[in-house]
């Protein structure tokens, strides 16, 4: 079992199990509470990115979500996802 979970980690164990199991959990509680702001400050980098452009947007930081959205568009890979699914709209009230 820890040989798979060292391969999950990109072949290193965590550092600290219980503090990486406590993150793992907030986040969990975060979805599923829709709270962007704790997704956006604890996620993996790439989702991190789009709920720190969620959140920024809910609190009406268009500015701030415009800037986010033009980051995630540059990566490979983001510009279709945004502009697939949920984001459509998101992505029409962002655009330059």
């Amino acid at each position: 079992m820890g040989r798979d979970l060292a391969r999950s980690a990109g072949g290193r164990l965590p550092r600290d199990p219980l503090s990486e199991l406590n993150r793992l959990l907030l986040l969990q509680r975060a979805y599923e509470n829709s709270d962007s702001a704790t997704l956006a400050l604890l996620g993996p980098a790439g989702p991190r990115d789009v709920y720190a452009m969620m959140e920024a947007a809910r609190r009406g930081d268009l500015r701030s979500a415009r800037t986010a959205f033009a980051q995630l568009r540059q990566r490979p890979g983001w510009e279709e996802w945004l502009r697939g699914g949920q984001f459509t709209h998101l992505a029409a009230l962002l655009e330059d």
